[in-house]
């Protein structure tokens, strides 16, 4: 009788550990899936950003400086100088935005004065 119960008491135990471990993989693989969603979703992320970015116009500042309308690089952009018929002079900045080689159009000065 002494046997079989010792039996009885190491199959459960040896059961016990069988769950344990059963439990301890299924635990790894959720996080394993848990860190490659993750994973996809970054990438997705990413390749999102490189499309957002694809989209932007961008102008090279090599274009910009073979514009007969240049003037003079001027600090970060280049100023450049728009005749208007009534007015005789708009003064423009093309800035470098973000150092990525994209324009942007700001008025530095207003309208000169026509000439009489």
């Amino acid at each position: 009788m002494l046997i079989i119960s010792t039996i009885i008491i190491i199959v459960i135990i040896i059961e016990e550990d069988e769950e344990e471990e059963e439990e301890e993989e299924e635990e790894e693989e959720e996080e394993e899936e848990e860190e490659e969603e993750e994973e996809e979703e970054e990438a997705e992320e990413k390749e999102e950003k490189r499309e957002k970015k694809d989209r932007q116009p961008i102008r090279s500042a090599s274009v910009v400086r073979d514009d007969p309308q240049v003037l003079y690089e001027h600090g970060v952009g280049l100023v450049r100088m728009f005749h208007h018929p009534a007015l005789q002079v708009h003064t423009h900045v093309d800035a470098y935005a973000g150092g990525l080689g994209m324009l942007t159009r700001r008025i530095i000065s207003g309208p000169h004065r026509a000439r009489k």
